[in-house]
């Protein structure tokens, strides 16, 4: 894990990690989601097909958006029920 990513992981863990993703807007969640996406999006690229759904499964656990098995965590259930 590259420096930054390791800061913006332990930034959301602590500031906008599962418990508290009821506290932000569904635009902050969208945009934090966004951005740490779009920072690894070529990392993905050159990765196979396989090992790149693989990273990007981890990095959404790591977040707090989706669980182990792929459902969305119930906080972010909770968020998304209220805007949606």
């Amino acid at each position: 894990m590259q420096e930054w990513q390791r800061k913006e992981s332990v930034q959301i863990r602590d500031e906008k990690g599962c418990k508290n993703m009821a506290q932000m807007s569904y635009g902050a969640q969208m945009e934090t989601l966004a951005n740490i996406l779009s920072k690894n999006i070529e990392q993905f690229k050159s990765l196979p097909a396989d090992e790149a759904r693989k990273k990007a499964h981890e990095d959404l656990v790591r977040i707090g958006l989706i669980d182990e098995n792929e459902n969305f965590t119930p906080p972010y259930v909770a968020l998304m029920n209220d805007y949606v």
